[in-house]
């Protein structure tokens, strides 16, 4: 699809609607794809987002299937309700300047998502409550450099994984905020990380050193 203004950052497929695919580009916008029909390109609302800049990642929340969480470059991460068809909440962390990088749901819960930052000066994971969004509700300090991704394990909703750019892949349990495990560091970034979505026993890692493990 020759659509986008720029590169596209964000790409998701529903788990409630195997065949709808969200995808985000660097340029704001927001696309819905039914891969039925390629040709059928709908968007969540009228116009493009009106609070994010560039989108960097989406991920819908797996227990209602209408919500979509994208995250954008000046900080904010935004919920969309595609059936109001409209941007119903959007929060950052005060002070903050750096991109929001990688956004994760909790299984279990649909109020709850993590944000990760991408900024070195504050590389940080954070908590959110959607029903009290003013300020996040943890977070989850161990990197030392920018976080590049973030998953919660489908399966179990007290662990988390995420990476970055200080070449490491770290176990959290978001609900203590603490880390309980790490990967071998690598000799590069570590700008991914995904559980498979059938066995949690394994997940993927990939590096800018060329590597998926």
């Amino acid at each position: 699809k020759s659509i986008y203004g720029g590169p596209v950052r964000g790409l998701q497929f529903s788990p409630h609607s195997p065949f709808l695919l969200a995808i985000g580009s660097v340029d704001a916008q927001i696309s819905l794809i039914d891969m039925h029909d390629t040709n059928k390109v709908y968007m969540p609302g009228p116009n493009k987002s009106q609070r994010l800049e560039d989108v960097t990642d989406l991920a819908w929340n797996p227990k209602v299937g209408h919500i979509l969480a994208a995250s954008g470059s000046n900080g904010l991460t935004v919920i969309w309700d595609l059936r109001a068809k409209k941007e119903v909440l959007q929060f950052a962390v005060s002070g903050q300047r750096g991109a929001i990088s990688a956004i994760s749901w909790n299984p279990e819960l649909p109020n709850q998502l993590v944000c990760a930052c991408e900024d070195n000066a504050a590389p940080n994971i954070y908590q959110w409550d959607l029903r009290n969004a003013h300020s996040p509700d943890k977070q989850l300090t161990g990197h030392t450099k920018g976080v590049l991704s973030v998953a919660f394990c489908p399966k179990d909703p007290d662990l988390l994984l995420s990476s970055g750019k200080d070449n490491r892949t770290i176990f959290w349990n978001p609900k203590s905020a603490s880390i309980i495990g790490e990967l071998p560091t690598k000799d590069n970034w570590v700008f991914d990380v995904q559980w498979c979505p059938k066995n949690p026993d394994l997940l993927s890692v990939a590096g800018f050193d060329g590597k998926i493990d």
